[in-house]
């Protein structure tokens, strides 16, 4: 089906219009008299939806018909489809509304923090990068000044670390 800007003769559309049901005849036809230029998904409590783009236009159809038709028109190449953004969703109900909060694994709080972290190699002493140099680089745990990164002190990475008790991990439980 070729629709947008060709040279077919009238007869040629619309003998490609005739194949069209009457679901995506009206579909087309929303599309076409609200001008609708492009089609954004909304996000809902079950994944992206364009339900809104025929709600109160009298067509009644499922999510499920009308993502059809609409992948069926992108295939053809009558919508040009494209990216819009990635959500998670439940494997075992397909809801996309999460409250994910990490806690931490020794006592269970949800008081975390992230942040870039330095080991102090002499006592094994993990902390906060900015920790470190609001003390003037003086290991809290020994009193040793921290010197030369490589070899007394090195960077670990991004870490999480628990407010509430100091337990500190490179991965966190959600």
């Amino acid at each position: 089906m070729s629709l947008k800007g060709s040279d077919q003769s009238e007869w040629d559309v619309r003998r490609e219009l005739s194949l069209l049901s009457p679901t995506e005849w009206n579909l087309l036809k929303i599309i076409h008299d609200e001008k609708i230029l492009e089609i954004k998904p909304r996000i809902t409590n079950y994944g992206f939806s364009y339900r809104h783009i025929i709600e109160g236009r009298g067509l009644d159809i499922s999510d499920e018909e009308l993502n059809s038709i609409l992948k069926k028109y992108s295939q053809a190449g009558i919508f040009k489809e494209k990216y819009y953004d990635s959500i998670i969703v439940c494997p075992e109900c397909n809801s996309a509304l999460f409250d994910i909060r990490y806690h931490c694994e020794a006592c269970g709080s949800t008081n975390i923090s992230y942040g870039e972290a330095f080991e102090h190699l002499t006592c094994g002493y993990v902390d906060f990068i900015k920790s470190f140099a609001e003390k003037d680089y003086i290991c809290p745990k020994c009193g040793k000044r921290l010197r030369a990164i490589g070899v007394d002190y090195r960077k670990v990475g991004r870490v999480y670390r628990c407010t509430e008790c100091g337990f500190t991990s490179t991965s966190i439980e959600m």
